[in-house]
């Protein structure tokens, strides 16, 4: 059962309800002897309450701390045992908290094989004064106390046990329009001038398809591009509105401020008189486009909405050579999703020119989930081209050629640098170029190759696109005397199927980025995608497609080991017997997380950094308090962050028992959203962590009853690894974890996805985090 309350969400006069019940068979940590029941609750995820305190990390206020509005929640749960575990070894006990600014409770019972809790958490006020808020984190830490308190239960034999059975319910793809058709037509002057004139009639569904279709927004560059919004009209039954002038507006685009060299893009915004859930709207809009390269189009027949009819139609002289395919089930051919020609096509000569028509009709809604495969993939598409590689890269050769031109001001600053020790030229250029020149501007292919900019005015003005800067960049490394080399990059994909893809189906939209490469002894050194905090040598375009125009060849940007991404930590405790435990922690950052860190940390005032810190004691608990002051390192390489704290309630200890959860886990590694899937699951980039954590047991606790268990997992496309393996130590009383993700991109088919569900319920289940022990 899944019920939310009220019906109208939009009646504000009624108290917001959520009634959820489900089944959950392994939901304890559990031996054949022990278990542990970590209480499942919605309320400490759903309500404001629960975010409203979230700034609450500093120790101490000099001003009052302001939370804007009371709110509160109350949760009532019900959870029915297995009767082998209605045996009681130890049953927490919670401490009430009721003053003029807040009200937290928690009751809980176990009777005739039910457990019942409830919680009730409030805020009664919008202000806490400074002593008010230091009442506050007083109750903040009893609170995060007791929720680290668990049921634990012991094992009854001879008892049957009934099985439940477990049903799911399959995914439903939900709409929120009907699009009844969707024309598209392009009339082809050349390979590098076309009109475009595309006919949509679509029905509202929902609130949220009025919202999405209210307004209607298409960007273009006036300096090649034009668009006319031909008419539009909505219909309510009989009611006809149509737009008027004064709903049509010309906005510029977001980077125009900020980038005045380049022609201004602009946003044709139309307002739609009328419309509500039941309207059909229909709109024809007319666009044109001048000096491209070449022409390129990609279109999708399905959507999130159903589609009566989509219809794409291309009219071109007869001497102009079309490159194009049909996928039916995407580029991947996901054969198990469609049967049949989804997509029809049509053919026919008429004075001169072709006319090539694809289209669909009656095509099902796609379901909305997230971390879907790019449309190409996966859905039924066409993809049309005139252009090849070879010819783009010579194209682009003689347009940087033109940009890499130097004037006095960047000559002044070759010299400068030509008068450093070699070893320092390239960092000092790096440097010097990211505080000097700032990235503005849209990307360079939303322009025409004649925008590019001369080195000079680049440097002078003091911004530019990746292109330009890309041209700035060369030009002074090959007066320097180095042998650099200009790098079309693609931002997305790293999935190496899909990099085929677009190797053999040109787009001039496709690579938007530009990098400058120069081959020295120690590596290559990558220029134009990193700022000054990052290590030279390392780039945010590791697995992504590159083009070397000059020699018109792909490759992947492969960096050596040093220069990845990678988060490596090391948590020592050493716990106490009162539950007490000392926390040292050591992290070391890798690739573009050593430049994040190392910009966050560089650029923070010493307050902030005191408040900041303050915040992170907070984060790991309310009752953490420094030992060793925050030390971060960023001079070398490895970048690291240390710090010791002392953690007062880290354990809980009751019964004869000693129970905690490690500070940090893979339990939200892979964030899935939903338990069943009918589309592929994408995983778009690299995601690799490295986390150990070492644990000196208290003394008075040496035995061991539930610790997580060893286990490691592949991929199904052998791209990804995840483990956690317990560690020989030499002593009895430690313990040592090693836990490790390499998560490569890949698209996981939508039948496998039940084992990477399997796996996020391995990671997230407490069971992977928590440790039990017992008096000796």
């Amino acid at each position: 059962r899944f019920d939310i309350l009220p019906a109208d969400l939009q009646d504000t006069s009624l108290p917001l309800e959520f009634h959820l019940s489900f089944t959950a068979p392994n939901v304890m940590i559990r031996n054949k002897q022990t278990a542990m029941l970590k209480i499942p609750r919605l309320s400490a995820g759903l309500g404001y309450v629960n975010f409203v305190l979230g700034e609450a990390g500093l120790e101490k206020r000099r001003f009052p701390f302001t939370t804007s509005l009371t709110c509160g929640v109350i949760e009532e749960v019900k959870i029915e045992l297995a009767a082998e575990w209605n045996k009681v070894l130890s049953m927490p006990e919670f401490t009430t908290i009721d003053n003029p600014c807040m009200h937290w409770s928690r009751q809980l019972q176990f009777l005739a094989g039910t457990l019942s809790l409830n919680s009730e958490f409030s805020i009664r006020t919008v202000e806490f004064s400074p002593a008010e808020y230091q009442t506050l984190k007083v109750a903040l830490r009893s609170i995060e106390a007791d929720g680290r308190k668990q049921l634990i239960l012991g094992h009854q034999k001879n008892v049957a046990v009934a099985e439940k059975p477990v049903t799911q319910k399959a995914a439903v793809a939900t709409a929120e329009s009907h699009i009844l058709l969707d024309q598209r037509s392009f009339k082809l002057a050349d390979a590098n001038n076309w009109t475009m004139v595309q006919k949509v009639r679509k029905k509202i569904l929902t609130y949220k398809g009025m919202k999405d279709n209210a307004e209607l927004k298409w960007d273009f560059n006036p300096v090649w591009q034009e668009v006319k919004l031909d008419y539009a009209i909505v219909r309510n039954g009989e009611q006809e509105q149509k737009i008027s002038d004064a709903e049509i507006n010309l906005m510029d685009a977001p980077w125009v401020a900020s980038a005045p060299r380049y022609p201004a893009g602009k946003t044709l915004v139309a307002s739609l008189p009328g419309v509500q859930v039941g309207s059909i709207i229909e709109y024809q809009v007319t666009q044109s486009a001048r000096a491209n390269s070449f022409f390129h189009l990609m279109l999708a027949f399905q959507s999130n909405d159903p589609i009566e009819r989509r219809e794409l139609s291309i009219d071109c002289p007869e001497n102009l050579v079309l490159d194009y395919k049909v996928f039916q089930n995407g580029c991947l051919n996901f054969k198990k999703r469609t049967s049949g020609n989804v997509i029809q096509y049509q053919k026919k000569a008429v004075d001169g020119r072709v006319i090539h028509l694809w289209f669909s009709e009656k095509q099902p809604a796609l379901t909305r989930e997230k971390n879907l495969p790019p449309a190409y993939a996966f859905l039924p598409m066409v993809v049309v081209s005139s252009g090849d590689w070879e010819q783009y890269c010579q194209q682009m050769i003689r347009s940087l050629e033109f940009a890499s031109q130097n004037g006095r001001e960047v000559m002044k600053l070759i010299e400068a640098i030509r008068a450093m020790p070699p070893e320092r030229q390239l960092l000092a250029l790096r440097n010097h170029i990211e505080r000097a020149v700032r990235t503005a501007g849209p990307y360079y292919t939303e322009l025409p190759r004649y925008c590019l900019s001369p080195a000079e005015k680049t440097y002078t003005e003091g911004y530019g696109h990746s292109a330009d800067r890309a041209a700035l960049y060369y030009s002074i490394l090959q007066e320097l005397g180095y042998q650099p080399e200009l790098l079309l990059v693609a931002d997305a994909p790293q999935e190496k199927n899909l990099q085929k893809f677009w190797e053999k189906h040109p787009s001039s939209y496709f690579f938007r980025e530009m990098l400058v490469r120069v081959k020295t002894k120690q590596g290559d050194v990558w220029f134009n995608d990193q700022d000054q905090y990052s290590r030279l040598g390392s780039s945010r375009f590791h697995e992504r497609l590159a083009c070397s125009p000059v020699r018109n060849r792909f490759f992947r940007i492969e960096l050596p080991s040093e220069a990845q991404s990678l988060v490596d930590k090391l948590i020592t405790i050493d716990m106490r017997p009162d539950g007490a435990a000392q926390i040292a922690f050591r992290n070391l950052y890798q690739g573009e997380h050593y430049a994040q860190l190392n910009k966050f940390y560089s650029e923070q005032t010493p307050e902030e950094r005191r408040r900041h810190y303050q915040s992170m004691l907070a984060d790991l608990s309310q009752s953490a308090s420094s030992i060793i002051d925050l030390k971060t390192e960023f001079e070398v390489y490895p970048g690291s962050v240390r710090y010791t704290a002392l953690v007062e309630d880290f354990a809980v200890t009751s019964d004869n028992y000693c129970h905690f959860e490690f500070p940090e886990t893979f339990a939200r590694l892979l964030r899935l959203w939903g338990d069943q899937r009918q589309e592929a699951l994408y995983w778009s980039d690299r995601n690799t962590r490295r986390l150990e954590i070492a644990i000196r047991l208290p003394s008075d606790f040496r035995i061991i009853e539930l610790c997580p268990e060893d286990f490691t997992w592949t991929s199904p496309k052998k791209n990804g690894t995840v483990s956690i393996k317990r560690l020989k130590t030499q002593s009895q009383n430690e313990l040592r974890y090693l836990m490790e993700a390499d998560l490569g991109s890949e698209i996981i088919p939508a039948e496998k996805y039940p084992d990477i569900l399997e796996l996020d319920r391995r990671l997230s289940h407490p069971a992977a985090r928590t440790v039990l022990l017992r008096k000796k």
